[in-house]
Order: structure tokens, then C-alpha cells, then sequence
């Protein structure tokens, strides 16, 4: 048996363990437990830099170090960002080493932003890199929301034969208050109660327009609510209306069972007998002596 570690983008301790499988009765499964150190020249902290949940327009920093394990014998050569809003400001860094703050000017589309901090250094060159050039990537992720916080997504599960209302609530990421101007679409199925504003929440209670109603066909739709706010006046809510997935029955004749080839179906037949537990037999009397 061959087992491969890739080591790319990794560093410092790690352990890994690998189950081995086989036919032996005494000995079904084999634990391997691997461990080692990874043992890099230049390395980011943190490895992955995250700005998180950021308003149109905001500006933000994230605090990361650039590691060099000897500075003689490895020498950055440039630090880059393949996307123009990120900015590496130094803070204590010399020769590309130490810390900085990563900048970031704000986006005005709503959306991820992924993107890669690229840092080129150079190494003792060897046969299989003859020139000695090296690269690392670290990744760097924001996210541009827009100033309203609600539910995206609603669902409602018939239980106990009824379907139950749902407030959807609307805040503002920067504590303003929220009007809600209108709903639209979805009168089929849902009905929409606006209340009055309560501080800085406003709250639309949805229900359906007949809970009886069978909906063993689930339904998936979207509604639009207006709202006074001028970055997104119009915010799409989408929504499943479904009946509950029936109980299994823990008494059923069929079963799946997973196995290597893929799913082992099983099946009692429909006129087997109920297991019944029997007493287990006393033990049989020792065997008397012959004298």
C-alpha cells in the first residue's frame, strides 16, 4: 500500500490517520496513524485572510505577518495582490518580512470578493528549480452585503396537520429604521400582515393564505418587498411550502445498508415471523465423578 501526503499550501504539525480495510477475520479494520512537521521557507499568517460581512463602501484592515525561516538564504523578491482594492501597508515589515495591515477601499456591487496575496521570493537554486524562484499564495475573501438584514429563504413544514405563521424581520446593519412600503407577488399561497414598526425593526407576519391545503407537491416561489431603503428598495424573499416527510417506521420490512460497492438493500419477507427473545438454557450439569 501507497499513501501520498501533499504537503501545498500546508505548514507545521500535522496527523493524519488512514483505515485500512481487508478481509481479515481477526483484524476487519487497521487504524495507521501518520504525523509529522511540514517544514515551509515562507509562510502568512493567518494562511487565509477573511474581511467577513462588509457594507457598500466600507473600508476595512486585517492584521497578517510575513515569515521568512532564514532570512540569508530566502529573500522576497515582490508582494502583490491581484486585485487593485487590496493594499499591503507596512507596519514594522523589512525586506518584505514582518508585519503589515492588509487595506481594503470598499466595493460598491454586493457579491464575494475573492482574491490572492502573491508573494515571489527567491531559494538556493536545485535541479529541479535551477533558478531558485519561488511563489506563495495566501487567500483573501470579503463579502459586500447591502445595509438591510432579513431571511433570504423562508419555509413552511406542515406539522401536526397545520402550517404555522413566521415573522420576517427587517434591521439596518447601521441601527436606522426601516419602512416597509409593500409586498408583492405569492397572494396564491401567502398572506402578508405589515406591523408597525417597532424601534429600529420592521416585521411582516407571513402565513398561508389556506393552511388545509395539500401540499404533498411542495411549492417553491419568491415574493418582493419594498422597503425606503436607496441601496436596495426592492429585497426578494425566497420561500418552500411543503408537507412533512412521513416517519419511517422503525418496524419496516426494508432497510439500506451502505457497503463498498455501493447500497446493500435488504428485505424480510412479508410473511416472516416476529423475532421472539427466548430464556437463554441453563447451563448442562458438570459431569458427575466415576469412583
Amino acid at each position: 500500500m501507497k499513501a501520498t501526503l501533499h504537503t501545498a499550501g500546508r505548514s507545521g504539525k500535522l496527523s493524519k490517520r488512514v483505515t485500512v480495510k481487508s478481509n481479515d477475520p481477526v483484524t476487519p479494520e487497521l487504524n495507521l496513524d501518520l504525523s509529522g512537521e511540514i517544514v515551509v521557507d515562507v509562510w502568512v499568517e493567518p494562511r487565509a485572510i477573511s474581511f467577513g460581512q462588509l457594507g457598500k463602501g466600507e473600508q476595512a484592515q486585517r492584521p497578517l505577518t510575513v515569515n521568512v525561516a532564514d532570512p540569508a538564504k530566502f529573500k522576497i523578491t515582490s508582494i502583490m495582490l491581484d486585485d487593485e482594492r487590496f493594499k499591503m501597508v507596512p507596519e514594522t515589515a523589512t525586506d518584505g518580512i514582518g508585519s503589515y495591515q492588509l487595506a481594503f477601499s470598499g466595493a460598491s456591487e454586493l457579491g464575494a470578493i475573492n482574491s490572492k496575496l502573491v508573494i515571489t521570493y527567491k531559494a538556493p537554486p536545485t535541479a529541479e528549480n535551477p533558478t531558485g524562484e519561488e511563489r506563495l499564495e495566501a487567500i483573501v475573501r470579503a463579502s459586500i452585503v447591502s445595509d438591510l438584514r432579513y431571511a433570504k429563504n423562508l419555509s413552511f413544514i406542515k406539522r401536526d396537520g397545520t402550517f404555522a405563521s413566521q415573522d420576517l424581520v427587517f434591521t439596518h446593519r447601521a441601527g436606522n429604521s426601516v419602512k416597509i412600503l409593500g409586498v408583492e407577488g405569492a397572494a396564491e399561497h401567502l398572506r402578508f400582515t405589515i406591523s408597525e414598526a417597532e424601534g429600529t425593526r420592521a416585521v411582516i407576519k407571513v402565513e398561508l393564505v389556506d393552511p388545509s391545503r395539500s401540499y404533498a407537491q411542495a411549492v417553491r416561489d419568491k415574493f418582493i418587498v419594498k422597503t425606503d431603503n436607496a441601496d436596495e428598495p426592492e429585497s426578494v424573499v425566497q420561500f418552500t411550502i411543503a408537507e412533512a416527510p412521513a416517519r419511517r417506521d422503525p418496524r419496516a420490512n426494508t432497510f439500506d445498508r451502505p457497503n463498498k460497492a455501493g447500497v446493500l438493500r435488504m428485505e424480510r419477507p412479508s410473511n416472516a415471523p416476529d423475532l421472539q427473545l427466548k430464556p437463554a438454557l441453563p447451563p448442562a450439569p458438570a459431569p458427575s465423578a466415576t469412583p
